[in-house]
């Protein structure tokens, strides 16, 4: 059922594929909130420029699980001009409506999808877009928070990649440096997101193989910038949950609640198994219903892996397509 669902959509409707990555972004000095700050020390440093009436701030939202993030808000009165947030050089600035927000979920006049630029695929600068911002203690993080970024689908970052070469089960390796709470298995299905290809090519990005930096996509000083990001994934075949940290890693989806995706750290919410459990980072809308306006993820046809496995079988993963839902392939499928 997985695979007609994804397979009709993706090839009676056309559209491109590729695999759509996420990073956490280290605030600037003046942008660095930590947990010991109350919430007006922390928008304070923000430094916001505003034009028109009313004020902007920073406003705590407690989500599932009473996870806490910060959003930027502007309150009543005229827009709101945003400055002083820069990303590699270049000022993240937007007019927010009054009660606006920078994020990729919900629908609205208040709800802002804002582009920033970051790192370089093949000379010119790369595109982004804020998904929000992740106070430090969340999920399994624990030091300073950061924006969480999601790569422009219309210019993706990576080239053609299988989620996974192979459609059989191999064994597990350690190197992998997957973190498992009640210890780990010998052996992992083809869609286990720990040890695939595909992070390895994400990983490849910003080192070689002999552990050596790689600077063609991110400057020394671009990855120093970057955080890296606990994420939990479930490992299908072995029905747990395991971590792993990357700077750069592969959002998450659920098939049964098919029209968002989430990035960012999560953690695995009591009372839900599979990928409905730990499906709680900052959601991304796929339809203008659970994403705002200009959201460049709520149209365009365009299928991309995500890191969650599906449920059924061994060799099929979740991909997700802009402006349809959160389908399933066999991992060998090359992806653009």
């Amino acid at each position: 059922m997985g695979e007609c669902k994804s397979m009709i959509k993706r090839f009676l409707g056309g559209g491109t594929a590729f695999c759509l990555i996420a990073s956490s972004i280290l605030n600037p000095a003046n942008f660095k909130a930590r947990a010991a700050e109350t919430l007006e020390d922390i928008t304070a440093k923000v430094n916001i420029t505003k034009t028109g009436t009313g004020t902007v701030k920073l406003e705590k939202v407690t989500g599932e699980n009473g996870n806490v993030s910060y959003q930027l808000t502007a309150t009543p009165g005229a827009g709101q001009k945003l400055k002083g947030i820069t990303v590699n050089g270049t000022e993240v600035a937007g007019t927010v409506a009054a009660g606006g927000t920078y994020t990729l979920e919900g629908y609205g006049r208040t709800k802002v999808a804002q582009k920033v630029y970051f790192g370089k695929k093949s000379g010119s600068p790369q595109a982004w877009w804020i998904a929000g911002y992740q106070e430090s203690g969340y999920g399994t993080n624990n030091d300073e928070g950061a924006l969480v970024l999601l790569c422009d689908p219309n210019t993706p970052m990576s080239d053609s990649e299988n989620f996974n070469n192979s459609l059989s089960d191999y064994s597990y390796n350690a190197s992998w440096g997957c973190t498992y709470s009640s210890g780990a298995p010998t052996t992992v299905n083809a869609n286990h997101y720990g040890g695939s290809d595909i992070r390895k090519t994400l990983q490849g990005y910003l080192t070689d193989s002999n552990g050596e930096p790689v600077t063609d996509r991110f400057s020394a000083a671009e990855q120093g910038l970057m955080k890296p990001t606990t994420v939990l994934t479930w490992d299908k075949g072995n029905n747990k949950f395991y971590s792993t940290t990357d700077k750069l890693y592969l959002g998450a989806g659920d098939y049964d609640d098919d029209k968002y995706i989430t990035v960012g750290a999560n953690d695995v919410t009591s009372g839900k198994t599979g990928n409905a459990a730990v499906n709680n980072g900052l959601k991304v809308g796929l339809v203008s219903a659970t994403g705002p306006e200009g959201s460049p993820y709520i149209s365009g046809n365009k299928w991309f892996w995500l890191r969650s496995p599906y449920a059924s079988g061994s060799y099929n993963a979740l991909p997700a397509n802009t402006g349809n839902y959160v389908g399933s392939d066999p991992v060998d499928n090359s992806y653009r």
